[in-house]
């Protein structure tokens, strides 16, 4: 046989190859669905930061012209011009603010995956690299 000649015990009901299908399928989804249901819980709990209510205050209660012409260090235009736009369809509230935030957030631990997919394959060294990029505290705190 190629393969050494190892063959999978009669008993068993999957082989290893199997399990570690398996396993390199669901590990990762999990981690991706637990970082964003954290980023998700922090946008619901946590109360408005002063950055926030600045910019909402300085560019989201006014029109877009206004967002777009006016300098200012704390107007992100994109995230400026989107909370605006969520307010205004789900009313004025720290999740309604943080929506386009989470959108990013899902974006960017998408992209983490599929650059990790892309760099090591599926296995336990692209759900590590995977591990790395979207649980760093630091990131975490902007996501």
């Amino acid at each position: 046989m190629p393969d050494g000649g190892l063959k999978p015990h009669p008993h068993l009901r999957y082989d290893c190859s199997d399990v570690n299908r398996v396993t390199a399928r669901f590990v990762p989804l999990a981690l991706l669905l637990f970082l964003f249901g954290a980023c998700v819980y922090r946008a619901a709990t946590q109360s408005i930061t002063i950055d926030e209510a600045y910019s909402y205050s300085l560019f989201g209660e006014k029109n877009v012209s206004d967002a777009l012409l006016s300098y200012e260090a704390g107007n992100h235009v994109l995230q400026s011009l989107l909370s605006a736009a969520a307010a205004r369809v789900f009313g004025v509230s720290e999740f309604a603010l943080r929506l386009p935030a989470l959108a990013g957030a899902l974006l960017y631990l998408l992209a983490a995956w599929r650059l990790s997919l892309w760099l090591f394959g599926p296995g336990w060294r692209a759900t590590l690299s995977l591990a790395l990029l979207g649980l760093n505290p630091f990131l975490l705190d902007y996501l």
